[in-house]
């Protein structure tokens, strides 16, 4: 883990001195590398961007600009230096899944909370959340992967947001699936009671928080797990209160909202400009 952490450090280091546009460009070429690296060994990739960041050094010194150095099809580049680099351990790529797999559970956790203000376990329904969180998952790493390429890289609006709307309709539509399928097969569920609930809730926030900060990779899911929790407690205290009120009944929605621009925001998918 030091030397996986050395290399991220020493290749900031690096990119600090590099041009505003350099900076821009190699931070899109360094995100495609990393969402194209899940199952190849975490310190050989970040040895090997921190090469690149000091080649394009060495190229900026020959009056070179990213662009030039990368070439007209920079991801071809990328998917060769991918494809040569070394392979995870079978082990690792156990425990990856395994993380995923919390991961989707910890999810429908948090979304159950947030939503009831009170937890609630169902084995159907985390058994279903692991399947299709698996594909959302999935194919926000594939979307994610392509729009850092190619649509970040074009200046297309109309189409970026038509892409964007598509994205948001498909995991709209999973979720749809999802309640279907978890109305046709039904079991006993174990209903929490409130103070068990939101005590379990912030102590599984805190150990996610600690792991996202921990993990460069999931920094930007903070405001998502904060905006979830915070939304539970919300509509637990409005339940155990009695008030109703339209400010209050959409304050936890509220909340999460921004949770979620706030991601997109710090996972660049999209920029405030």
């Amino acid at each position: 883990m030091e030397k996986t952490i050395n290399y991220f450090e020493e290749t900031k280091k690096v990119v600090e001195n590099f041009s505003q546009f350099d900076k821009e460009y190699f931070k899109k070429v360094e995100d495609y590398m990393r969402y194209s690296t899940i199952l190849r060994d975490e310190d050989a990739v970040r040895e090997l961007i921190f090469q690149l960041a000091l080649d394009l050094r060495d190229a900026e010194k020959d009056g070179l600009t990213a662009k030039e150095f990368f070439g007209d099809n920079p991801k071809k580049m990328v998917d060769d230096l991918v494809k040569n680099s070394k392979v995870s351990s079978k082990l690792s790529i156990v425990k990856l899944f395994t993380f995923f797999i919390t991961v989707i559970c910890y999810g429908h956790f948090l979304g159950d909370y947030s939503s009831k203000g009170i937890v609630s376990f169902n084995v159907i329904d985390y058994l279903s959340s692991i399947v299709f969180g698996g594909i959302v998952l999935l194919v926000l790493v594939l979307f994610y992967k392509k729009s850092v390429y190619e649509f970040t890289f074009q200046k297309n609006k109309i189409l970026n947001t038509v892409i964007y709307v598509l994205l948001a309709l498909f995991i709209v539509g999973i979720f749809f699936l999802l309640s279907e399928f978890e109305t046709v097969v039904t079991v006993r569920s174990l209903i929490l009671s409130p103070m068990i609930s939101v005590i379990l809730a912030l102590i599984l926030s805190i150990v996610a928080i600690y792991i996202s900060v921990k993990k460069i990779l999931f920094k930007s899911f903070i405001p998502i797990i904060a905006g979830y929790f915070i939304s539970g407690t919300l509509r637990l205290v409005i339940n155990l209160t009695g008030v109703q009120n339209t400010f209050l009944d959409y304050l936890p929605v509220t909340v999460i909202c921004v949770g979620i621009l706030l991601f997109l925001k710090q996972s660049h998918i999209i920029n405030f400009k």
